[in-house]
């Protein structure tokens, strides 16, 4: 895998992906520049605009090097391994993350687990509290729901 550091910003699988289709995006339009170049020697100044997570990247893999299609490609082909090889992780919580909560969620899992892995969030009001968490073939259940549901007897006789 590419020695890349994310930015806190790019949390998810899906984060990635469209990080890798602005990139595909910015290699189309410098592979067509490089032949207008040696073809008509004339620039095209209608350069794509990047995020600032897709620069960073760009800066990351090729430091002072310059661009180049070969690079581009490997780049592309380097971020699509790093997104089918990275440890992936779902939470899943009772209502729509605070951006404060999920930041500190990744910041907390890349510390402590490691720098690669991503994190996709969603919610689900069922859940009442707590939170689901899918990590490989395990699900570990700490809604506020599955602790109702584990004790339903004693509810009942609280009820009675």
């Amino acid at each position: 895998m590419i020695n890349l550091k994310l930015s806190d910003e790019i949390v998810s699988g899906a984060d990635l992906r469209d990080i890798i289709e602005e990139i595909k995006g910015y290699a189309q339009w410098f592979n067509h520049n490089q032949i207008k170049l040696k073809v008509a020697n004339k620039k095209d100044f209608n350069e794509p605009e990047l995020s600032h997570q897709a620069k960073d990247i760009l800066g990351q893999f090729f430091n002072s090097k310059s661009i180049s299609p070969s690079g581009l490609d490997s780049l592309i082909i380097s971020l699509e391994k790093y997104l089918k090889e990275a440890v992936k992780i779902k939470i899943t919580l009772a209502g729509i993350p605070p951006n404060k909560l999920k930041k500190q969620l990744i910041n907390w899992f890349r510390v402590s687990l490691t720098e690669t892995i991503l994190v996709d969030f969603s919610y689900n009001r069922t859940l009442l509290g707590g939170m689901v968490v899918i990590f490989g073939s395990h699900i570990y259940d700490w809604s506020l729901r599955r602790q109702i549901l584990d004790s339903k007897d004693k509810l009942i006789e609280v009820f009675k």
